[in-house]
């Protein structure tokens, strides 16, 4: 009998049937113990067509033997909404578990790695994520993950709570501005500014980011993120009818990476405290990708 994966994993569908089918067996390979599928409701008649083809799709192809929990919404809460929800809907059930979109395409050892580090930090309250994608292919380290401030979610695993911890309404940010305790969380002036605009659209719902919340948990407490030191997830989901990218060259070079495996056993870090230099480079990326952006498409 073919062993079966014992972490929950939460997988994360709309409308993209092509993409499904292309993500959805790595995980059935897997063979899950138990599957969580949570599915946003369609905007258009037309669209319910493609939302009910991927809920089908998905549904005959579990062919092994799990528990399986559907969410599949008759309305659209929209991208912000819709996956926050479901990730509350995904933690009210399973104490620790694996969070993966439909256009993230993770490496085999993406899962076992997953699984040792909930295992391993699961009391360690300082460590509140853990992440497969990783862009910093320029860093080295001699270990086999290090620990970042920085969260990132595409593909990525956590404990319930951990996610409860956050304030979603954000309001914790807005008194730390008034207060100027935002500038001792976020030392560096340049950093402050583009968190706050990345923040500020968050906010106004201008765009459907769900993740700010918890990324703000990472800053504000000082926790810390776990990233491979290879990256573990590639992703197919830059087209031009994607939420938050069109296609363009700068996601592409920063997003759809070429994805690697992990050798076992694992080699863990000494200290757990933040890697510097995945700082430094992780900053120095994003404000160059956004640089480029208001350049060749604002």
């Amino acid at each position: 009998m073919k062993t079966q994966f014992k972490t929950p994993i939460l997988y994360l569908v709309f409308n993209r049937f092509d993409v499904v089918k292309k993500t959805f067996p790595l995980i059935a390979k897997q063979r899950p113990k138990k599957l969580f599928v949570a599915a946003d409701g369609p905007r258009t008649k037309k669209e319910k067509e493609e939302t009910d083809a991927v809920r089908k799709y998905i549904l005959e192809n579990i062919n092994w033997d799990c528990k399986i929990q559907t969410r599949f919404l008759d309305k659209n809460l929209g991208c912000k909404d819709g996956v926050s929800s479901a990730v509350d809907w995904f933690f009210k059930n399973v104490k620790k578990g694996i969070i993966l979109e439909d256009d993230c395409v993770p490496s085999k050892s993406f899962f076992r790695f997953s699984e040792k580090m909930l295992n391993r930090y699961e009391k360690d309250i300082r460590v509140i994520s853990i992440n497969g994608y990783n862009f910093l292919e320029k860093l080295k380290v001699d270990e086999s993950y290090y620990f970042s401030k920085y969260f990132n979610p595409l593909g990525w695993s956590s404990w319930r709570d951990r996610w409860f911890a956050q304030d979603k309404t954000m309001k914790g940010y807005l008194d730390d501005l008034k207060t100027g305790k935002f500038k001792k969380i976020i030392k560096n002036p340049l950093e402050r500014i583009w968190i706050k605009h990345a923040f500020k659209n968050g906010l106004q719902n201008k765009i459907g980011a769900w993740d700010h919340p918890f990324g703000y948990l990472h800053f504000r407490n000082k926790g810390l993120c776990i990233k491979p030191r290879v990256n573990l997830v590639g992703n197919i989901g830059f087209m031009e009818d994607s939420t938050h990218t069109s296609g363009n060259f700068i996601d592409n070079k920063f997003y759809c990476l070429k994805k690697y495996e992990l050798e076992f056993p694992l080699i863990c870090p000494k200290k757990i405290q933040i890697n510097l230099t995945d700082s430094r480079m992780f900053f120095n990326k994003i404000l160059l990708k956004i640089f480029l952006k208001k350049i060749f498409f604002f």
